[in-house]
Order: structure tokens, then sequence, then C-alpha cells
């Protein structure tokens, strides 16, 4: 059979893969006519190339040979990889960088400990696929370890994080502590490693005139994170001081913490966020410098009504809708950070 059918009758089928899993991510009609370019470029230029390379054997369109010539003036890149971890070719062409990879399926197998090396049930986990911007779970939604601690994630070979933090159980039976850890993996094969702190930081929460803050929940992100990866909540305190636990991986030493508390009687509202390094060892968050909002709602009357609530959406924190509800009625105080919300 012509080399050149077997050509196209391959690139068929790896446009046919890759369509059908952008598809399966739900990835926007955009997202797709961006894909169908970057293959036509590829296929376009996959023609002009010339070489005898048996270095690439079946693991490229299965072919070992190409047709034509290769255009002066042209930079050809190429990925020569085994047939389980296979990578087309990869071109620089006009100023554009074309890598189309054979997605193949890997399981990774994900052991949240603590602290003290013990297996937590009900830790929150989370893939994003550094190549691709990928979730899983998608959006705000994150996996939940069994009994043991496990979570199993299904992933295509590339570059991803993986993202474990303490939970809601964690944080019932540990008040004021909590965990959040990164973990960054190439996954080109089944894989399972253990997630476990190494490090910790000693906060403590204030409102504006610099008095201990209490009951206020904990969320953490990766700075590098925003605003695509979601906060995730990682604990509670009563009394204001917090002890979060973390990785020592410096690619995510920043990360950003939110303290929020909602009205107790008289007090106000408040949503605190720093970042913080992970080896500063103590930080203090507060309110001091913060704009004062005040609100008040109304029934149709115009009488005071205790039944409003607002969500406050934070699109500078994830650009896809964290936020949190709070109740309010006469003269209800907030003090929000001096950054864009809705």
């Amino acid at each position: 059979m012509p080399k050149a059918i077997v050509l196209i009758g391959k690139t068929y089928i790896y446009i046919f893969e890759i369509f059908f899993y952008m598809k399966a991510f739900g990835c926007p009609k955009r997202t797709f006519y961006f894909a169908f370019f970057l293959i036509f470029l590829t296929v376009g230029n996959s023609f002009m190339l010339k070489s005898q390379a048996s270095v690439f054997g079946d693991d490229v369109f299965g072919s070992s040979s190409f047709s034509r010539g290769i255009r002066d003036g042209v930079s050809y890149s190429f990925v020569v990889l085994p047939q389980e971890k296979k990578a087309l070719v990869s071109f620089g062409y006009v100023g554009y960088n074309v890598s189309v990879f054979d997605f193949k399926w890997h399981s990774v197998t994900v052991i949240v400990k603590d602290q003290n090396g013990q297996p937590v049930k009900g830790a929150y986990v989370k893939a994003f696929s550094l190549d691709w911007g990928l979730m899983y779970p998608r959006y705000e939604d994150w996996g939940v370890t069994d009994d043991s601690g496990v979570y199993r994630f299904l992933v295509t070979s590339g570059n991803w994080v993986f993202i474990a933090s303490s939970g809601n159980g964690f944080s019932q039976s540990n008040p004021g502590k909590g965990f959040y850890i990164v973990y960054k993996a190439y996954i080109v094969n089944n894989l399972t490693f253990s997630m476990k702190p190494e490090s910790s930081i000693n906060i403590d929460f204030r409102d504006e005139a610099g008095n201990i803050l209490p009951n206020v929940e904990v969320y953490v992100t990766a700075s590098s994170f925003i605003p695509v990866v979601p906060p995730v909540y990682v604990g509670y305190t009563s009394d204001g001081y917090f002890t979060l636990y973390t990785g020592k991986d410096a690619t995510y030493r920043n990360l950003t913490v939110i303290g929020v508390h909602g009205a107790c009687g008289s007090s106000a509202n408040y949503v605190l966020v720093k970042s913080v390094d992970i080896f500063q060892g103590a930080v203090t968050i507060s309110a001091k410098n913060y704009p004062k909002i005040i609100l008040t709602g109304l029934d149709s009357s115009g009488n005071v009504s205790p039944y409003w609530s607002v969500w406050l959406r934070f699109p500078a924190l994830y650009a896809f809708g964290w936020g949190q509800t709070f109740s309010f009625s006469d003269n209800t105080v907030f003090y929000i950070p001096p950054m864009g919300y809705l």
C-alpha cells in the first residue's frame, strides 16, 4: 500500500481520537476549530518531510520514511518515543509550534496521608493537566478518598499536577489543622504514589483592628493556579489560629490562603485573602485597610427584611465562579479584599 495512503489513513484516525476526547471533556466549539487548524498544519507539513529516519519505525504514522523534500528556511523538530509513550511530530513552522500526542489512558492511584503518615479518609483530590488545562473532576467538584485514603484517576499521557486537601472529615476531627499538597508528575504509565505533608505554616486571622478573628473557614489554592483551579476547603478554626501542613516543592511555594468568617451576632462578615510562602513558618492574615461594605435588605414595603442573602463571587481567584454566600438584613458589614468581585 502506498505510504501516502497509510499516512493519510492513520492521520484521520488520530484526528478522530483527538476530537472524541475533546468532546468527552466538553471543550467549546472554538477549541475544535483551533485544533483542526493545528492538525491541518501538521498534516500539510508531514508531506514535506524527507528522511529514511528508521529511528521513527512504526511509531510515527506507521511508516519509516517520508516523501518529498525538506523545505528551506523551515525549522523542524521531532519527538521520538517508544510505542507506549508515542508522540507524533512537533513542527516549528511560520511561528507555530504544533504537537500532536497519542492519547493513551493511564491509571493513577493516589494515597493521601496526613502529617503523621496516616491515610486520610474523605480528603479532597483533583488532577490538573499542565498540557491541556483540563481538570478532573471538573470545575469546583473534587474527588473524595476512600477509607484507605485512596483515589484513582484515569488520565492521558503528559504533565499533570495532583492536588490533595484535608477535606471536611479531617477538619472535624482535627480542628485548627488542615493540609494542602501539590504533586507534579509526567504520566506515561500506570502510577501509584503517596501525598503527605512535609512542612507547616502557622496562621492567625485578625479583623480590621488587629483583634484575633474566631470561627474562620480556611480555603487554599496554589497561587500559580489562579484563576484556573478553584480554591479548596482545608479546615476550620474556632479560635483564629490555624496550622496549615503543606509540601516542600519550591515550584508551588506560593499559596493563596483565604479565610471566611460569617457574621455571628453583631460581628461583621469577612473574606481575608493573602499569598503566603510555604517556607515562612508563621503569617498573619488581617482585614486591615480592607474596604468596608454595608448592605441593608428591604422587603417590597420598604421594611428591613431578615431573608436576604448575597453571593460574593471572586473571579480574581477563580474565573468560573468561586465565591461565598452570606445572609444580611439591616446595616450588615462586610470586609472584602481589594480585588475584583461580583
